[in-house]
């Protein structure tokens, strides 16, 4: 059994046929009335004398609407998944599309938000210019060659095996992954 089978419980397929099938003979049937009722009320006009069957049309224009309504339940899940199958793409395209221009807008705002917790927090003004401390995680200005706080050296971190300069903090090297002193 299908999730829509679950969904849809056992006595739903023989109420939308039901459903699929009278609804149409209601709208037959109650056009059928209104068309005869027009036809009379229109004909009285042209010298007819009383219209004998407008009655028809308070008959006709009720089971009409129940037919439409029938109809409408009887193939709304067909017309639902349509829908569905047209709109999934252009929402996920819109989704994508959005995503991608409005990530630089989403960024600026989440690191407006850090840096007012930050600053919220610690009372220090968080700068995108600063370098933190490997050791005591204090913000030092870019360009500082040891810390002013605990004066740990700043500088990236050369391996003494193969030479490459690793960023600070860094406890094995980037290129050999020999351990840093």
């Amino acid at each position: 059994m299908n999730d829509y089978e679950k969904l849809s419980g056992s006595g739903h397929r023989p109420m939308r046929d039901l459903l699929r099938v009278v609804g149409p003979i209601f709208i037959v049937i109650g056009g059928i009335f209104l068309i005869i009722a027009l036809v009379d009320f229109f004909s009285a006009f042209g010298g007819g004398g009383m219209p004998k069957l407008f009655w028809m049309g308070f008959v006709g224009m009720p089971l009409l609407g129940i037919g439409v309504g029938m109809s409408k339940a009887g193939y709304m899940g067909a017309i639902m998944r349509y829908q569905a199958s047209e709109m999934a793409p252009v929402a996920s395209d819109t989704v994508n599309y959005m995503g991608k221009r409005t990530k630089p807008g989403v960024k600026a705002f989440a690191s407006a938000i850090s840096e007012g917790f930050a600053e919220g927090a610690g009372g220090v003004k968080v700068d995108e210019n600063e370098v933190n401390c490997p050791q005591c995680d204090a913000g030092n200005e870019e360009g500082s060659k040891f810390c002013d706080q605990c004066g740990t050296s700043l500088k990236d971190i050369v391996c003494s095996g193969c030479g490459v300069s690793n960023g600070l903090g860094s406890k094995f090297c980037d290129q050999c992954g020999q351990k840093l002193s």
